[in-house]
């Protein structure tokens, strides 16, 4: 199952979840079925709307069809994005950020997965080491934060570690329900059960619901959900 957003006025936020904010390492994925492309829409952000922006998953503001990885403080600045049509609407499709601040240089720093695939991106600075901390900043999904603008998808499966994940890892988590790896987790939000968002990781971070309703979920295969037992 999905959470349906209809891209006028729903989102998900999970609150503040600490120790996103001043991390050296980061990852965030989620599945997404992207009804209606627009520039600079939203997935998974935590932006405390007042300059410290420890991550942003977002369609490039020049390019809808390239996926950017966007950090910064104070404000946005464009840091990683995907080559043009790798978003696309009307299909599921399984997205991974990877960051570890620490890493030399370009893909030693960020990486974003699709469908399992480490795709090649263009680096436009270097993120922050670490990861931008201030202002209090909630967790949200299908929110363009400073905007105010909404985005139009279906998403499932949110998770989130204070961790480095391996590429072998990234694939092992696009295909199960339950998360694979539970070291560092501080999110897994399924979004299975109806339009309670709640968290499964065992840090009680669990999800306030805007206007979202419950709808068919990508094809994930491995494992019994989380509600199924």
């Amino acid at each position: 199952m999905a959470l349906d957003h209809d891209g006028v006025d729903d989102f998900v936020s999970h609150g503040d979840i600490t120790g996103i904010s001043g991390a050296t390492v980061l990852t965030v994925m989620l599945w997404l079925f992207y009804d209606v492309a627009a520039a600079s829409d939203g997935f998974s952000i935590k932006d405390s709307g007042a300059g410290q922006v420890p991550y942003y998953i977002a369609t490039r503001a020049s390019d809808n069809s390239a996926m950017v990885f966007l950090t910064g403080d104070p404000g946005i600045t464009e840091r990683s994005y995907t080559a043009t049509g790798q978003v696309a609407t009307g299909v599921w499709a399984h997205w991974a950020l990877v960051v570890n601040t620490a890493g030399a240089a370009g893909n030693d720093r960020v990486k974003i997965y699709k469908d399992g695939t480490n795709l090649t991106l263009t680096h436009a600075s270097a993120s922050p080491n670490p990861l931008p901390s201030g202002a209090a900043a909630n967790v949200v999904t299908m929110r363009h934060v400073n905007t105010g603008s909404y985005s139009d998808g279906r998403l499932a499966y949110h998770k989130i570690w204070l961790a480095e994940l391996s590429a072998a890892e990234v694939y092992q988590e696009m295909n199960s329900h339950r998360p694979v790896r539970t070291a560092n987790l501080v999110l897994c939000s399924p979004y299975d059960d109806d339009t309670n968002a709640r968290d499964y990781s065992g840090n009680g971070n669990h999800g306030t619901v805007t206007g979202t309703l419950q709808a068919a979920g990508p094809p994930v295969g491995y494992g019994a959900s989380v509600l199924g037992g």
